[in-house]
């Protein structure tokens, strides 16, 4: 085991010959062909305490993800069972007969942050074009990762799905209401025919905004190299805004795919934290930001609205007591199973 603790690293050899064959029972609509056993894409997920998620995330991405992929898991020094589990399940027959070809497991003896930790697993993976920033609180849906890919060209910068728990157009009940929201959107519905309505309603459309949540992010080796990694300085949250600036700066795209729908808890790793310490890195992240707002934009800081598309805080007087919109739930649908959307008080 080396310095950083990489402990795990398992190479699948499997069969690519047939794996079209899987593709008309997705009933897809608008599905571009593509040399998907070329897409080189590496799913890094960053684990903090995520016992509680990691296995039906890790089992969606298996049951659904259907063209050749990387996973790389990197664990911010976990003292939860996050490390048992994962270690069970790589262990196991999970990983054994799925397109999978290498699973990364990386162990931190410290917790080093979320963008850091970002940073250290996109090296860690350095054959890959794409890069899927999952949370580890996600449930993935059928198609998810070609979906994402398709909207890839020489302009995208960011791709996203819809969610349950995120701000701003990737919310799905914005998608929703253009439809049925009480039937395909409600406790007692299975996740599984949610996401396939959403990916029959909207097939093949994609939304140009101004943010993607980090949640679920996708970007390329070639965008990173033009705009930079994600920003050291950023520990927990708020590194997808500042991405996302950069990202628009540089002249790209930011698109939603709007027939994807991946299912997020929301806030599983703040909540990891105590509430004190939480609310000290938040001002410490937000007056991170607003400095390099000030530094890119000087005394003419464009609103929250004109940035990103949707009023999100105050950038010129951030206040670490106001949180994300995502977090400012009174009630909201959970997936506790992983299969069956229920209502709950916060």
């Amino acid at each position: 085991m080396g310095v950083w603790g990489l402990e795990v690293i398992v190479k699948h050899k499997i069969s690519l010959i047939n794996w079209e064959l899987k593709l008309p029972l997705l009933n897809y609509k608008n599905l571009l062909m593509t040399d998907w056993q070329s897409c080189n894409t590496s799913i890094i997920i960053i684990t903090y305490e995520s016992e509680r998620d990691i296995e039906l995330c890790l089992r969606s991405i298996v049951a659904y993800t259907v063209i050749p992929y990387q996973l790389c898991i990197f664990d911010n020094a976990s003292c939860d069972g996050t490390r048992d589990i994962v270690n069970s399940l790589i262990c196991g027959n999970l990983f054994a007969d799925n397109l999978c070809e290498e699973i990364i497991f990386f162990k931190s003896p410290n917790n080093i942050g979320y963008a850091p930790a970002i940073n250290k697993a996109i090296d860690l993976c350095p054959d890959a074009e794409h890069f899927v920033f999952l949370n580890p609180d996600t449930i993935v849906c059928e198609g998810w990762l070609q979906r994402l890919l398709q909207r890839f060209n020489k302009k995208t910068g960011i791709v996203g799905p819809i969610s349950n728990a995120v701000a701003g157009f990737q919310r799905a009940d914005f998608w929703l209401n253009k439809i049925q929201p009480s039937i395909l959107y409600g406790p007692g519905v299975k996740l599984k025919y949610l996401t396939q309505q959403i990916a029959e309603q909207f097939g093949g459309q994609t939304a140009k905004v101004k943010f993607i949540s980090g949640f679920c992010l996708m970007t390329s080796r070639l965008v990173l190299s033009k705009v930079g990694a994600l920003d050291d300085n950023f520990f927990l949250g708020i590194d997808d805004l500042e991405f996302c600036v950069r990202v628009q700066a540089a002249g790209y795209d930011l698109c939603v795919a709007c027939d994807v729908f991946v299912y997020h808890r929301g806030s599983s790793s703040i909540s990891s934290f105590p509430r004190k310490e939480y609310q000290r890195l938040h001002k410490q992240m937000g007056a991170h930001f607003c400095a390099l707002l000030h530094e890119r934009y000087g005394d003419t800081i464009p609103s929250s609205n004109e940035l990103f598309g949707f009023e999100f805080f105050d950038l010129h007087e951030f206040d670490p007591q106001t949180p994300y919109p995502s977090m400012q739930w009174q009630q909201r649908l959970v997936c506790l199973d992983g299969e069956t959307l229920e209502l709950i008080q916060e």
